[in-house]
């Protein structure tokens, strides 16, 4: 499998302590979403969650971790897009677009990164700029480590020093109450969401996320891990869960020898808040029983827009890259 195909949080996020990176759902506590206990490699998955921390940061002028952890991620979705046709060249030409606009000296959007990282991924971006021939580029091994290293030093980041902040103020407090798992987890939102799901394929995220959820939980005692991959798998790829994602959960739910380890779908659990979150959820959140949900968690709305979204730091654009 070429190098490129490694590309993905759960390889980049390996080294982080379990402290750091375990927990078994979206961990609720009286039907309030607990972001800073999740996982800190699926705090920018969760494009809720993300958007949230994001409009915080970028006021808070604290972003540029995160803003380098979503170039990341759109980076793997985009390989995850076109897993067939994403070639080298391609892996390539989007991870240029990274560096160029966050790593690279005097780049737009400049990360913070620790020392070593940087040197490695400043120079190999050199080197493939300065390559004259696309067999020259493509000879150039991708930096595989120093890329891991950048993203553990920014998820280390957001976990201990955006995420704190973002969790006591308005925002934060807004987001645990209205968060799409929040609403899911409470005893009528599964079917009030379903309700504004304009399609098959969204019904099935909700059916899954709270399935998912209450397996992890342990509310339902008598399902097993692969009564859920029986029943849900072959719907995990029309969430757009990745093909690495959907395998292991396979592995681990169809292996009888050793117990599942009991945040299996938890991942894929994200990918399904992202799908709710781009089309039912919002339509929830303007609906009688929206509103209705909301005025039982003290909030007479939802503040956050993401339409009035802060600019990033420098106020760069959008064209940047290399297109070779």
């Amino acid at each position: 499998m070429p190098a490129l195909m490694n590309f993905s949080p759960r390889n980049f996020a390996a080294s982080i302590p379990a402290a750091l990176s375990r927990t078994e759902s979206y961990p609720m506590k009286n039907g309030v979403l607990q972001a800073k206990e999740m996982p800190a490699s699926l705090l920018f998955q969760d494009d809720i969650i993300s958007d949230y921390l994001l409009f915080f940061s970028r006021t808070e002028h604290s972003s540029d971790a995160l803003e380098f952890l979503i170039a990341f991620r759109e980076l793997l979705r985009e390989r995850e897009r076109n897993i067939f046709a994403c070639d080298e060249h391609h892996i390539r030409t989007l991870l240029v677009n990274l560096l160029m606009r966050h790593v690279q000296e005097g780049s737009d959007f400049p990360v913070t990164l620790p020392d070593t990282p940087n040197k490695v991924l400043r120079h190999w971006l050199d080197s493939f700029l300065k390559s004259g021939s696309t067999k020259e580029k493509l000879a150039l091994p991708l930096p595989m480590e120093a890329m891991s290293q950048a993203v553990e030093s920014c998820l280390r980041d957001l976990k201990s020093d955006i995420l704190p902040r973002f969790v006591k103020s308005s925002l934060g407090e807004e987001l645990a109450k209205v968060h799409p798992a929040a609403v899911l987890a409470s005893p009528s939102g599964h079917e009030d969401i379903i309700g504004h799901c304009k399609g098959s394929t969204e019904r099935t995220a909700c059916d899954f996320w709270v399935s998912a959820h209450r397996y992890a939980a342990c509310i339902d005692m008598g399902t097993t891990a692969e009564e859920l991959y029986t029943k849900f798998g072959p719907s995990l790829p029309l969430l757009e869960v990745p093909v690495e994602e959907c395998k292991r959960i396979e592995e681990n739910a169809k292996t009888s020898a050793v117990p599942p380890p009991i945040d299996i779908f938890l991942t894929a659990q994200t990918y399904a808040t992202n799908l709710i979150y781009t089309d039912a959820y919002p339509k929830f959140v303007k609906s009688d029983a929206g509103r209705s949900f909301l005025k039982g968690t003290g909030l007479s709305g939802v503040s956050f827009d993401k339409e009035k979204m802060p600019p990033p730091p420098s106020g760069g654009g959008d064209a940047y890259g290399a297109d070779w």
